[in-house]
């Protein structure tokens, strides 16, 4: 019979493989085949990407219940612990975020600190143009409108994600263009601010992916072993903005890959914000 899954007091931290990897192993310890684990080891794991789905028939074949029913079970037992999130963004100052927390995408908002920022450059015209339509389109106006967008892996921030950290907020990068590109770069530092949130309060849909994501990973993991923890392109979205007290800190990446600029290394004028002393 399978034990009751204990997560600890700690966050599970997708980067920190012992905060979910030990509770999952006594968890499943009962359907576990330890001897073809073993087995597998010692013929020098198997030659499959840790992102490929076959994992999950791996999964069945050492352990006595299927992949389904294992992630639904986790999916719940998910509720009973908290997760480390990430945020990435572009301020002058990350304390803004102990004082207020992280904030639900508001569009009116969003439209006048694009306008502020536009109104600053040379080429305000052309800006306030590319504004000026984007508002006009109901879609693009009211994207995102009402939630806000975190990361399970902080690696993907300064990696293929970096744009949030270079150019702030995708809604004001998306209204003002390409040519506002050099004038969201040069405002404010960027932070990447470290979250823990309920897993409660993901929807039912994100659990069921962040447990299938948990166990084709420990199943790989348990047979291959490698001395790394893959880097995952997991977001998570909520509908309810983050406190203050569920910000855990922050750092600035010294350097951030620029996918929109043929992936151009940018190195972070500033280390540290005003928050950091």
């Amino acid at each position: 019979m399978k034990s009751e899954l204990n997560w600890g007091s700690a966050p599970i931290a997708w980067g920190q493989r012992s905060s979910w990897f030990d509770p999952v192993t006594d968890w499943l310890s009962a359907e576990t085949n330890s001897d073809e684990i073993r087995s597998l080891r010692r013929q020098g794991g198997l030659e499959l990407c840790w992102g490929e789905l076959e994992w999950r028939d791996v999964y069945e074949n050492v352990c006595d219940v299927e992949f389904e029913t294992s992630a639904q079970e986790l999916a719940q037992a998910l509720c009973d612990t908290s997760l480390r999130v990430f945020h990435g963004c572009r301020v002058e100052d990350a304390s803004v975020f102990l004082e207020q927390g992280i904030r639900l995408n508001d569009p009116s908002e969003l439209e006048a600190r694009a306008r502020r920022l536009a109104c600053l450059a040379p080429h305000q015209e052309s800006l306030l143009q590319n504004l000026e339509q984007f508002v006009k389109e109901e879609d693009s106006f009211n994207r995102d409108i009402g939630a806000l967008h975190l990361a399970l892996d902080d690696r993907e921030l300064i990696g293929d994600c970096s744009h949030y950290a270079l150019y702030g907020s995708e809604w004001i990068l998306s209204a003002l263009g390409w040519s506002a590109h050099s004038l969201l770069r040069s405002f404010g530092i960027p932070p990447i601010i470290e979250v823990e949130i309920p897993i409660r309060d993901v929807s039912p849909a994100m659990r069921k992916a962040l447990s299938d994501q948990i166990l084709q990973e420990w199943v790989h993991f348990s047979i291959n072993q490698p001395d790394w923890v893959p880097v995952v392109d997991f977001g998570i979205c909520l509908r309810k903005p983050i406190p203050p007290s569920q910000i855990t800190g922050h750092y600035h990446p010294k350097s951030l890959v620029d996918v929109f600029h043929e992936k151009v290394v940018r190195t972070t004028a500033k280390s540290a914000c005003p928050s950091c002393a």
